[in-house]
């Protein structure tokens, strides 16, 4: 029985992979389902920095290209939704590994590649796979900034669109993204709008990425070419200039632009990239290589200082501040012991709250002593001396003279 529970649970996840249909009917089935399913495999988003990545959101998503990754595809028309999405997440701190990468760039006009940092239904399977928990027909007090959105045609039942949390206006989400282009041949690049982008109840998924949004991700470093020519920059068939133009590199807005190049010749005199949708080599000549190096520190949102533990006579108290966003928070000290009464000569000093003897009397502090009357043959004279804190007189007599 135990063999035939795993072998179902197998196919259900290779259906959903291949599929992309989430399982969300499946909860009552008796069957081994991976740690996802409930949300446990938080290990690879704990790392996670929401702020990060909606800031990169909110600062890239107007761009022409995703220049700094290098896909470009705003210059071919197609559609760039879950290649936005990845790196918002990248760069809020989720690794690339064999699994997750820029490597299907290429692959992307290629059909029958997976391409799970490009597409959004192999994008939503993987966010749930590393510990992003999904959530069905999510209501707006369930989001928070840097979560993601998959949005699912009800026609087909797939995973068509994804977008990223960026605010929340009162009690709003609101989400960035790119899209396909618009009838004028217009690349579509919303960077704050309601969250359900005409989809809604159960064709809309929340992914809760589970991460906390005020640490500070690994720097990231991208190696890119700048164009440095404002003619004359082709892209050819072959690193040779004798195997055939593919097209012109460059049009009039294009000097100063970045590219990624994907693999140089051995001499390093040719780069493999791509632009408009077609792939090929150019001069690397025609390009000056730049190493951009990207880091993010998000400060916490610190609350007001409370109470967590009061003082008393025998020990210090303790004073807490939390961040509203994460879980981050502070501890100060608040001075603890007696509240003593005022020490005197003569009298012991005493806390006011339990009583307790805080010193002992101080003792008189005299000055030095002075005759106040002269004594004479027959007569005693008179000494004094007084306390310097408390006024104490103290009299002393001189012995007489005598004849």
């Amino acid at each position: 029985m135990k063999t035939f529970k795993k072998i179902i649970s197998t196919i259900l996840v290779v259906l959903m992979l291949v599929t992309s249909a989430p399982l969300q009917g499946f909860i009552g089935l008796d069957i081994d389902l991976p740690d996802w399913f409930s949300g446990k495999a938080e290990a690879a988003v704990s790392n996670y920095s929401a702020l990060a990545a909606v800031d990169w959101a909110k600062n890239h998503c107007n761009d022409t290209t995703s220049v700094l990754l290098g896909t470009g595809y705003w210059e071919q028309g197609t559609g760039d939704c879950a290649n936005f999405v990845s790196q918002c997440i990248y760069m809020g701190g989720i690794d690339m590994n064999s699994s997750w990468n820029t490597n299907g760039y290429k692959a992307h006009y290629d059909i029958s590649s997976d391409g799970s940092f490009i597409r959004a239904t192999q994008l939503y399977n993987y966010v749930c796979s590393i510990g992003g928990t999904s959530i069905n027909n999510p209501s707006p007090s369930q989001a928070s900034l840097g979560d993601l959105v998959f949005y699912r045609n009800s026609s087909t039942s797939r995973i068509s669109h994804s977008a990223i949390i960026v605010d929340i206006v009162n009690g709003v989400p609101m989400v960035a993204y790119h899209s396909d282009s618009d009838a004028y041949g217009n690349p579509i690049k919303k960077q704050a709008v309601e969250w359900h982008c005409g989809r809604t109840g159960s064709n809309t998924f929340l992914v809760k990425m589970n991460g906390s949004p005020c640490i500070a991700p690994n720097p990231r470093s991208f190696d890119v070419y700048k164009v440095n020519r404002s003619s004359g920059v082709y892209l050819y068939a072959s690193a040779s200039t004798n195997s055939g133009k593919i097209s012109t590199y460059i049009n009039s807005g294009s000097y100063g632009e970045f590219t990624h190049v994907y693999s140089k010749t051995s001499d390093g005199q040719w780069g493999y990239t791509q632009r408009y949708g077609k792939w090929g080599w150019v001069r690397l000549s025609d390009f000056s290589y730049q190493r951009h190096v990207t880091s993010y520190s998000p400060s916490h949102d610190m609350g007001a200082w409370y109470v967590t533990k009061q003082a008393n006579c025998q020990q210090n108290g303790i004073e807490r501040k939390d961040c509203k966003r994460c879980s981050h928070y502070e501890t100060r000290t608040i001075g603890g012991g007696h509240v003593s009464t005022a020490k005197s000569c003569t009298e012991r000093a005493y806390c006011t709250i339990c009583g307790a003897t805080t010193s002992e009397p101080l003792g008189h502090n005299w000055g030095s002593w002075s005759t106040t009357t002269s004594p004479n043959c027959t007569k005693l004279g008179e000494k004094t001396r007084k306390c310097l804190r408390c006024g104490k007189t103290e009299v002393l007599p001189i012995k007489e003279l005598g004849h």
